[in-house]
C-alpha cells in the first residue's frame, strides 16, 4: 500500500511514466520468462537426445569392432593348420625355443589375423592350457594358464570359460601384467569330431577400444567419452580428456558424491540427466552399460556450456528490455507532458484563485477534456464570484439582523431573570404572608372551643327552663356539629400550613448557595439508608449499593437528593413481593451520573408527565407524603445546572436518573 500511496502523490506525468513502463516491464518480463524456459528446455533435451545418440553410436562401435575380432577369431580357430597343430602332442615342448618352432602354416595366419584386426597378440594354448604359441612372443609363452602365475588372469579366465562352455567367450576389461597395459581377450575352442583340442585367444588393448571412444566429434569444448569398470570397490575411469591418464587409473571410491554417471552406468543402468563429474564439475550426461565387457559408457558435456547460449540470449534480452524501457519511458514522459502542461497551467490558475485572487482564469483553449474542465473552471468561479457577494450583502443584512435580536435577547433576558426572581419573591411572599392569616384562624379556632365550653356551662344552668326538643338541639349543635365543623377548620387550617412550608422549603432550595466539598456518596448513602432501617425490614427489601466514589458536591444537597430517591424508592414498594434496590454510579469527565433503581409499583403511562409537580403522588394516595420529594430533587439538580429523568413501568418498577456536573475543588475555589 505504501508504493501505491507514493505513486499517487507524484505528479501526473511520472505517474503515467510509471505505468506504462511497469505494463511493458511485465509483458517482456513474462514473454522473456516464457521464451527462456522454452528454450533452455528444448536445449536441455536436444541435448541429452544427442549424448545419448553418441552413447549408443560408441557402443555400437565397440560392440561391432568386438564382433568382427570374435568372427576373425572363430575363422582363425577352425582353420587346418591350427586344428592340425593342437592335434600334436606338445607335451615335450618345456622351453621357449623348441614352442617357437611350430609350422609356418600356423604362424603365418598368425601374423595375418593380428595385424589386420590391430590386435596385440594371438595366443594357441592346448587344452591343459599351456600358451604354445604367442605371435607377440611376449614372456608368457609357455606359461601354463591353469596352474602357472597368470591363472587369475583374464586370459586364464576366459579360457577356461571358453572350454567348459565349448563357446567363444569374451573376458572383462583388466590389467595384464605380461603386456603391461589394460586389455580383453577373446577364447574362441577348438574342437575336432567332437574332442576339445585345445584353444585359441588374441588379445585387444584397452588403446585398441580407446580409439573408438576418444572422438569428441560434436561434444564442443568441454564434451568426452569416459569408460568405465568396477575394481575392488573403486571405479576406473579412463579415457580422460581432461585429466591426463593412462588407462583405468584414475580411480575413484564407489559411493561418493563423484562421477555420478560412471557409478550409475556401472550398476548397468542406462539414461541421461545432471550430476556431477569425477572433477565435482556439474555436468549433462548419456549413460550405458556394455554387460560383456562390464564396463559403463559416460558421453558428457560441462553444464556451463550446454547452457551457454541460453545465458548469452538472456543477456541480450536484459539488454534490449533495458533500451525497451528506457524508449517507453521517454515515449511516456512526451506523451504525459502534453496531458499534464494544460494541467499544470490550470492548477497554477486554481491555486492563485485559492489564495484569494477571485480575477483568476484560465486561459486554455483547447477542446478535449483539459480544455473542458478549465471552461467549467472558469464559469465555476464567474458562479462563485456572484455567490460571493450575494453572500457578503446577505452577511450584512444577517449581522445588522443578528444585532437587533441579541439586543432583544438581552433584554427578555433581563426580563425573565427580573420575572424569576419576581416569581420567588412571590413564592416567599405568598407563602409567609399567607401564614399570619392562618395562624390568627388556628388561633381564633381555639377561643372559640373555649367559647364553646363557656356556652356549654350556661346551657347546663337553664337546661330546666328549655323544653325537651330545644334542649336536645342545643346539645347537638354544642357537642357535635359546632366541635366536627372546628375540627374540619383545624384540619385545613394545618394542611394549608403544610403546603405554605413546602412553597417555602422550594422557593429557599432554588435560592440556595452551594457550598462544594469531598463527599463520600457511599458513605452518605449508607448514612440515609441507616435511617430507613426498619422501612427497609418491614419491606423485606435487598439492598444493592454499587462503588460510589467520592465526588465534590453540597453534601446538604447531597442529602436531600439521595435521601428523596432512596426514601421515595422505599416508600413506593409493592407489598406483596419482597423489595429490591439498587443505587449505582458512573462517573465522566464532565460529572457523575447516579441512578436509583426499584421494583416498585412503577408509575402509570398518564403519570408521567406529573411526576416533578408539586403535591402530586399519583394513585397511590395511601403512602404517605405530600408529593413534593421529587420537586425537591428537581429543584436542586437544576441549580447545578444538572438534569434528573426516569424509567418506569407500572407494576414492575422504576429508575431515576441523576446526573451532576463536576464541581470544583474547595481549594481551587478560593484561589479563583
Amino acid at each position: 500500500m505504501m508504493p501505491l500511496r507514493r505513486l499517487s502523490n507524484l505528479p501526473i506525468r511520472y505517474r503515467v511514466v510509471a505505468v506504462l513502463v511497469f505494463i511493458v516491464l511485465a509483458a517482456e518480463i513474462t514473454t522473456a520468462y516464457l521464451i527462456f524456459n522454452q528454450y533452455k528446455t528444448s536445449m536441455i533435451a536436444q541435448s541429452m537426445q544427442h549424448l545419448a545418440d553418441i552413447r549408443d553410436n560408441r557402443i555400437y562401435g565397440i560392440r561391432t569392432n568386438l564382433q568382427n575380432i570374435l568372427v576373425q577369431s572363430e575363422l582363425f580357430s577352425s582353420m587346418p593348420g591350427i586344428i592340425e597343430d593342437l592335434s600334436h602332442d606338445h607335451s615335450d615342448l618345456n622351453n621357449a625355443g623348441a614352442i617357437r618352432q611350430f609350422d609356418e602354416a600356423v604362424a603365418g595366419p598368425m601374423r595375418y589375423v593380428k595385424e589386420t584386426s590391430g590386435l596385440h597378440n594371438i595366443f594357441i594354448i592346448s587344452k591343459h592350457g599351456d600358451i604354445i604359441h604367442s605371435a607377440a612372443i611376449d614372456h608368457d609363452l609357455g606359461t601354463a594358464l591353469l596352474t602357472g602365475p597368470l591363472r587369475d588372469s583374464a586370459l586364464a579366465t576366459v579360457f577356461r570359460q571358453s572350454t567348459q562352455l565349448l563357446q567363444p567367450q569374451i573376458s572383462s576389461i583388466g590389467y595384464y601384467e605380461p603386456s603391461g597395459e589394460a586389455s580383453l581377450f577373446i577364447a574362441t575352442p577348438v574342437i575336432k569330431n567332437t574332442q576339445l583340442l585345445g584353444a585359441t585367444a588374441v588379445q585387444l588393448n584397452w588403446e585398441g577400444l580407446a580409439d573408438i571412444l576418444k572422438s569428441i566429434s560434436g561434444l564442443g569444448k568441454t564434451g568426452e567419452v569416459v569408460a568405465g569398470i568396477q575394481r575392488d570397490g573403486h571405479a576406473h575411469i579412463a579415457p580422460l580428456r581432461n585429466v591426463s591418464s593412462n588407462g583405468f587409473d584414475l580411480k575413484i571410491q564407489v559411493g561418493l558424491n563423484l562421477a555420478g554417471p560412471v557409478q550409475m552406468a556401472l550398476k548397468g543402468n542406462i539414461g541421461s540427466g545432471f550430476s556431477a563429474d569425477y572433477r565435482n564439475i556439474d555436468v549433462v550426461a548419456a549413460w550405458g552399460y556394455i554387460p560383456e565387457l562390464e564396463m559403463g559408457i559416460v558421453v558428457k558435456m560441462d553444464t556451463a556450456e550446454l547452457l551457454e547460449p541460453v545465458t548469452r540470449m538472456q543477456r541480450i534480452t536484459v539488454l534490449l528490455v533495458a533500451v525497451i524501457m528506457l524508449t517507453t519511458g521517454l515515449i511516456g514522459y512526451l506523451l504525459a507532458r502534453t496531458i499534464t502542461a494544460p494541467l499544470v497551467q490550470l492548477t497554477a490558475s486554481t491555486r492563485r484563485y485559492a489564495d484569494g485572487d477571485l480575477t483568476a482564469r484560465s486561459n486554455i483553449s483547447s477542446t478535449d477534456e483539459t480544455g473542458q474542465l478549465a471552461a467549467s473552471f472558469n464559469a465555476m468561479a464567474e458562479h462563485i464570484s456572484e455567490y460571493t457577494q450575494e453572500i457578503r450583502n446577505k452577511s450584512l443584512a444577517l449581522e445588522k439582523a443578528g444585532a437587533v435580536l441579541e439586543q432583544k435577547v438581552d433584554e427578555r433576558t433581563v426580563t425573565l431573570a427580573a420575572a424569576n426572581e419576581e416569581i420567588k419573591s412571590f413564592a416567599y411572599i405568598v407563602s409567609h404572608d399567607l401564614r399570619s392569616p392562618l395562624v390568627n384562624m388556628k388561633g381564633f379556632t381555639g377561643e372559640l372551643a373555649f367559647t364553646l365550653n363557656d356556652i356549654s356551662e350556661l346551657v347546663s344552668h337553664i337546661e330546666e327552663k328549655l323544653g325537651d326538643g330545644d334542649l336536645q338541639t342545643m346539645h347537638r349543635l354544642i357537642q357535635e356539629e359546632i366541635p366536627e365543623s372546628m375540627s374540619f377548620i383545624n384540619t385545613s387550617v394545618e394542611k394549608m400550613d403544610h403546603m405554605l412550608t413546602a412553597i417555602l422549603t422550594l422557593s429557599r432550595l432554588g435560592r440556595r448557595v452551594l457550598v462544594p466539598e469531598q463527599v463520600d456518596l457511599k458513605v452518605l448513602c449508607d448514612e440515609i439508608l441507616a435511617s430507613l432501617a426498619h422501612q427497609i425490614k418491614q419491606t423485606n427489601t435487598t439492598v444493592e449499593l454499587g462503588n460510589l466514589p467520592v465526588i465534590n458536591n453540597d453534601r446538604i444537597v447531597l442529602e436531600q437528593i439521595m435521601g428523596n430517591l432512596i426514601g421515595n424508592a422505599i416508600k413506593y414498594l409493592d407489598p406483596n413481593r419482597p423489595g429490591k434496590l439498587s443505587i449505582q454510579s458512573e462517573t465522566a469527565d464532565n460529572g457523575i451520573t447516579i441512578s436509583v433503581t426499584d421494583n416498585g409499583r412503577g408509575i402509570d403511562a398518564d403519570e408521567k408527565e406529573k411526576v416533578f409537580q408539586i403535591f402530586r403522588r399519583g394513585k397511590h394516595q395511601d403512602v404517605e407524603g405530600e408529593g413534593m420529594g421529587l420537586a425537591y430533587v428537581q429543584t436542586l439538580v437544576r441549580a447545578q445546572n444538572g438534569s434528573i429523568s426516569f424509567k418506569s413501568e407500572a407494576n414492575t418498577g422504576s429508575t431515576f436518573t441523576v446526573f451532576l456536573p463536576i464541581k470544583p475543588e474547595p481549594d481551587r475555589q478560593q484561589e479563583e
